[in-house]
Order: structure tokens, then C-alpha cells, then sequence
């Protein structure tokens, strides 16, 4: 909440906030808002999830939870603890950048429950996504893949020579535009050697196999 008030001063030293709407606009200015902040959502996490894998540093984070062998919805939670500090730190800007601004342009001054509404919604449905997509579950989305990423293109992304494709978590179009994209078709292995744990935690590199 501090983050959105500390954008919401900040959009103050360049002018005035807009008046509050009325409350018949509630209902619209929260679909709004929740389009707004899933799109600005899902577009962070596919850039920071690219750029673990571009930088060397970063991706000796991220490369302990693409060790797994095998993929279960407890895949999801394989993470290095600096990975899970970043896609907090994350997760905090953006809803406080969004919920700021939000309070700014659109004269919203909506009670909690109606802007952490908005975020339980994407923390539900993006849950709810990562679950599937860490999944054994061939399941492809056919020309949707074009649109929405399907657990078989997450899938693609954990293999050993694809990891380099679909970087997004819900919507595909980033990859598309970023030129990442990969259907979700089964020419992939995952990597076929456990490491030990103690050489992922110390940002060892891992010879994929």
C-alpha cells in the first residue's frame, strides 16, 4: 500500500488528481483496473522471466527451477530464495505502480477491498495457471497457443535445448512480439540428470543434460 501512495504523491508534483468518480462507475472503473493491472501483471513477469534467462548472473537463479527432471504443480515452488525475493519485489512495484496511478488519473479512491479484490483475482488465476503448466498434462491450447500460453508450451519451455521459448505465464503475445515463441508441439526432453542441491543454491553452473 505504501508503494501506491508514494506513486500516487509522485503523480502530484506534475499536476492535480482527477476528481472521484461517483459511485455508479465503481463496478467499471474495477474492470478497468483488473484488465489493467493482469495485462501490466503478466507483461512483468515474462520480462523479468527473459531477462533471468539472458543474464549469466541471473539465470544461475533461475537454472534451479529448470533442474527438474520431471514437472508437478510442486515445480512451481522450486525456486532459488533470491528468485522468489525478485517476483516479490516484483509483484510489489507493480501493484503499487498500477493502484497509484490508478488513484491519479482515474479519480478512484475505491475501499481495500476493491483494489486487493482486483490483485486476489490475479494471484488466483495465475496460481491456478502455474499449477497446469507444472504439470505432467500434454495439453495443448491448438490455435490459442497464439494468444495463451498452454501447459504444453511451458512444457517446450522446460526442455533442455527450448528453454529459450515461452517465456510468458498466461498470454503468448509477448513471446510473439519478442519473437520467443514456440507452439506447444513434443520435440523436447527435459533434462535427464539430477543436480545436487547444494551446487543450485550456490549459483554453481549446471551442465544441462
Amino acid at each position: 500500500m505504501k508503494i501506491s501512495l508514494y506513486v500516487f504523491a509522485g503523480w502530484k508534483l506534475i499536476g492535480s488528481p482527477t476528481e472521484p468518480f461517483s459511485y455508479g462507475n465503481t463496478t467499471l472503473i474495477v474492470g478497468c483496473y483488473t484488465l489493467a493491472l493482469f495485462l501490466l501483471d503478466d507483461a512483468s513477469r515474462f520480462a523479468l522471466h527473459a531477462i533471468m534467462h539472458k543474464s549469466d548472473w541471473l539465470w544461475r537463479i533461475h537454472q534451479v527451477h529448470h533442474s527438474a527432471t520431471t514437472l508437478t504443480p510442486l515445480s512451481t515452488l522450486r525456486l532459488h530464495p533470491l528468485e522468489s525475493l525478485l517476483y516479490q519485489t516484483r509483484g510489489s512495484l507493480v501493484h503499487g505502480l498500477a493502484a497509484g496511478t490508478a488513484f491519479f488519473f482515474l479519480g478512484f479512491h475505491p475501499d481495500s477491498w476493491h483494489i486487493w479484490g482486483a490483485s486476489i483475482w490475479i494471484l488466483i488465476f495465475n496460481a491456478l495457471g502455474a499449477n497446469l503448466r507444472h504439470s505432467p498434462i500434454k495439453m495443448s491450447y491448438g490455435r490459442l497457443e497464439k494468444i495463451f500460453i498452454s501447459p504444453s508450451q511451458h512444457q517446450a519451455h522446460h526442455g533442455v535445448t527450448t528453454m529459450n521459448k515461452n517465456f510468458g505465464s498466461i498470454l503468448s503475445i509477448w513471446d510473439r512480439m519478442a519473437g520467443s515463441w514456440r507452439s506447444g508441439k513434443e520435440d523436447y526432453k527435459w533434462p535427464q540428470r539430477a543436480q545436487p542441491l547444494w551446487k543450485q543454491l550456490l549459483l554453481k553452473e549446471i551442465d544441462w543434460k
